[in-house]
């Protein structure tokens, strides 16, 4: 399986690759995109990079689990075979992601982007993001859940490794969601903050505010479903529910979910005001640098409309010149190449 799955990639790739190689097409036609700006394959680049990282982060999750648990004396719960399966995926994992990464920035270099391509990027950093994000919450929920119960109820209801198992899910998924939230959220906020075109389109983008929004749609729910169910325990207790209980360990771990979400609403928020505060500085600055022009007399209107059309002739007669030049200059060159390819061979 591996030798025929290995063979068809590498067959396929080197396919892909010479139809990135073709640059120019015969006569005055207009020059066509490179093959490696296309969105398609960006998608495949990003997609193959994304089921590489889950191949190298999932075993090494599972293994700081293992290792966790092991030191924390419920090593009982280990299973051999799971660490042999998880020693086997991650070095396949870690080749195939470095390697896509690699590619990813190389080609971005080499040929540029374009809008489809850019968008396809956008979408894979702030999903990844996000996802970093959902699994560093859990994991911190899992952990804070872990400590502030031994710190309540003590060394009591810790039979089958309950709590050790909570603390080595939630360091386990720390270690992974915060790498991956930070590494893919700072090159997204990087784009973000510069000046200019670039910085106001990733700002304006649709992935970039879907995430920016959600997770802060998000946050507010889980804040108010969980502040909503301590209140609601606390009625009951106040009515005199025997069963009500509203200083227990459901209140704790509400509190605990209710406090995480409103760290990450809060630092979210946060965000989203810089982006619409730069938005309107930038909006500021243009209006202070193309003002309202006076409008010309009435006998003046006519010659200045000439005038424009007359640029706007001048102006697409020279790009038609150029673009015919280019593309005979092009035309040569890869004639050139063609020749250079038959000597070699």
């Amino acid at each position: 399986n591996v030798m025929i799955g290995g063979l068809i990639w590498r067959l396929n790739l080197l396919r892909w690759d010479t139809l990135m190689a073709v640059r120019v097409e015969s006569g005055t036609k207009p020059f066509p995109p490179a093959e490696g700006r296309t969105a398609l394959r960006r998608l495949y680049l990003y997609i193959a990079t994304i089921l590489s990282a889950i191949f190298a982060l999932v075993p090494a999750a599972v293994l700081l689990r293992m290792g966790i648990l092991f030191l924390l004396g419920a090593g009982d719960s280990v299973n051999v075979n799971d660490i042999s399966l998880q020693l086997g995926l991650l070095p396949i994992g870690i080749l195939a992601w470095r390697w896509h990464w690699g590619q990813v920035f190389a080609e971005a270099r080499h040929y540029g982007d374009s809008r489809e391509s850019e968008l396809v990027r956008r979408l894979y950093y702030y999903s990844i993001a996000a996802t970093g994000l959902v699994l560093l919450w859990i994991g911190l929920v899992d952990l804070l859940r872990a400590l502030l119960d031994f710190a309540v109820i003590g060394a009591a209801s810790t039979e089958n490794n309950f709590r050790t198992e909570q603390i080595a899910t939630g360091v386990s998924l720390i270690a992974v969601g915060a790498p991956v939230r930070v590494i893919h959220w700072r090159t997204a906020q990087r784009a973000a903050g510069q000046d200019g075109p670039v910085g106001r389109s990733e700002r304006g983008s649709w992935p970039r505010r879907a995430y920016l929004y959600g997770i802060a749609l998000v946050g507010a729910l889980l804040i108010l479903f969980e502040l909503a169910q301590v209140i609601y325990r606390f009625f009951l207790w106040a009515l005199g529910d025997p069963n009500a209980d509203p200083f227990g360990i459901e209140t704790l771990d509400s509190l605990v979910r209710s406090g995480t979400a409103a760290i990450f609403w809060t630092l979210h928020i946060i965000v989203i005001r810089a982006d619409s505060q730069q938005a309107g500085e930038e909006e500021d600055i243009v209006v202070e640098e193309h003002p309202l022009a006076p409008t010309p007399p009435a006998g003046e209107e006519e010659e200045v409309v000439v005038e424009e059309h007359s640029r706007r002739d001048e102006l697409i007669s020279r790009i038609e010149r150029l673009d015919a030049e280019l593309a005979d200059l092009r035309a040569e060159l890869a004639a050139l190449d063609q020749d250079k390819e038959i000597l070699q061979n």
